[in-house]
């Protein structure tokens, strides 16, 4: 147990720094200062975020692409499931696909270059793009775990994605 609060204290020091540097970049650049406080806050924030929303969320959408939903079973977290945590975000999405686009000319693995294509190719405002709701525009999974199944409306909605303009 001390290992893992150990790590858990490592992950977030990790963060903490990273979240400094970065922020002390865009206070030069802006003229802003950073107090204590909110380097602390944005650390919680990162860690939480990171463990509790988009770790279950690239977990899920990796099953999903292997049409394994067991739970117990080991699941490699590929870039396209990154991606798809980002796809609210065009911003974040083009930045990350960029990024990944850089690391792979740097490295010379072409054979991943066929991936960063499938990457583009994904239709990210699409609600369903990746076969995740049921006709009903709901989770499909989140059926399957309650094992119930409800009355649905005979009435179809419909979900609608913006963009941040």
């Amino acid at each position: 147990m001390t290992s893992n609060v150990q790590k858990e204290d490592q992950i977030r020091s990790s963060i903490a720094l990273s979240v400094t540097r970065i922020g002390e970049e865009e206070c030069v650049k802006s003229g802003a200062t950073l107090s204590s406080e909110s380097i602390q806050l944005m650390t919680q924030f990162v860690y939480h975020f990171a463990k509790h929303c988009m770790a279950p969320d690239m977990e899920h959408f990796a099953r999903h692409r292997l049409q394994n939903h067991r739970k117990h079973t080991m699941v490699e977290i590929l870039p396209s499931d990154v991606l798809l945590c980002a796809r609210k975000s065009p911003s974040t999405t083009d930045s990350l696909v960029e990024y990944q686009k850089r690391q792979l000319k740097r490295t010379g693995r072409n054979k991943k270059v066929d991936a960063a294509q499938q990457i583009q190719d994904i239709d990210f405002e699409d609600d369903d793009a990746f076969g995740m709701l049921d006709k009903y525009g709901e989770d499909k999974d989140e059926e399957e775990e309650s094992g119930q199944e409800e009355e649905r409306p005979k009435k179809k909605s419909k979900l609608v994605l913006r963009k941040n303009v």
